[in-house]
């Protein structure tokens, strides 16, 4: 019996180390600043103004590849972007601010380093 429980022991510890060492390694990113992504610009009413995020330096979104909001309302986006259907890239940081009322938004953020597309 002793043995039964020894060799148990031995092939769940085995088993641990083998399928770590086998962790698929990913470069996926959810650090926003790390990542350049585009973004169409929505001027509504209840927003003012979001941005729906359509892809990445050379990744789609659809693809499953970026794990980011689909939907941000920046704080400070300037003014000469303030056109619907304008499509600009940028990064982004989380911003505490709130997001206006009634303007449903995965993510309130303040961009950085933006331009238009």
């Amino acid at each position: 019996m002793k043995i039964n429980i020894q060799l148990f022991v031995s092939i769940v510890a085995a088993s641990v180390l083998i399928s770590c060492g086998n962790a698929k390694k990913t470069s996926l990113t959810t650090d926003p600043e790390k990542i350049t992504l585009i973004g169409k610009v929505v001027l509504s009413e209840s927003c003012g103004a979001f941005i729906t995020i359509i892809g990445a330096k050379g990744k789609a979104i659809e693809t499953g590849e970026l794990l980011h909001p689909k939907t941000l309302y920046p704080v400070n986006l300037e003014e000469k972007f303030r056109k619907n259907d304008l499509k600009i890239q940028f990064q982004y940081v989380y911003s505490r601010a709130m997001s206006p009322e009634n303007c449903e938004v995965d993510a309130v953020v303040s961009l950085i380093n933006v331009k238009s597309k």
